[in-house]
């Protein structure tokens, strides 16, 4: 297979880890939604797309993108309240809104230098997010896109920048 399709294992509470085979290049939209006791998820290199909400309100704690990654889609990480860092590949290209909402526990972002901007939303309620780096190339920062991040204490922008908020 390479892709597993929409709402797949949506609502499969117990389901508490799973492997992705090495030949899915993409994780469709609702695949793992609900999936409550989702802690541990191995994605495969060579995956390119993970869709929107395809993780959303999951268990996961951490979470390793592989670098072949280019789109990621609105709320596909959001209600992950035990993520703690994320590492965003390079090769990502396209973030969705909402992409890491109230992940309150994450407080370690890397950006991909592959973004332009930050979408609305993208971060919001990360309480625990201290400091963060957007990268050069980024021209614009979306509206609330790190709203209600409590802890926030640096934030480095780019001369790149032309567009905060909206």
């Amino acid at each position: 297979i390479t892709t597993i399709e929409h709402l797949a294992f949506t609502g499969s509470e117990k389901l508490e880890s799973i492997v992705i085979p090495p030949k899915v290049v993409e994780i469709a939209d609702h695949t793992f939604y609900g999936c409550f006791a989702l802690s541990s998820v191995s994605l495969p290199d060579g995956l390119t797309k993970i869709g929107d909400l395809a993780f959303s309100q999951c268990s996961l704690s951490t979470i390793k993108l592989p670098d072949s990654l280019t789109f990621i889609g609105t709320r596909a990480f959001d209600f992950n309240e035990k993520l703690a860092s994320i590492e965003i590949p390079d090769s990502v290209t396209h973030l969705g809104n909402f992409a890491f909402t109230d992940c309150y526990m994450l407080h370690s972002v890397k950006l991909p230098t592959g973004i332009t901007s930050i979408p609305d939303e993208a971060f919001r309620a990360c309480w625990n997010l201290k400091n963060l780096v957007v990268p050069e190339g980024v021209t614009e920062v979306g509206r609330l896109s790190f709203g209600d991040c409590q802890s926030l204490r640096s934030l480095t922008l780019p001369n790149s920048l032309r567009k905060i908020g909206e």
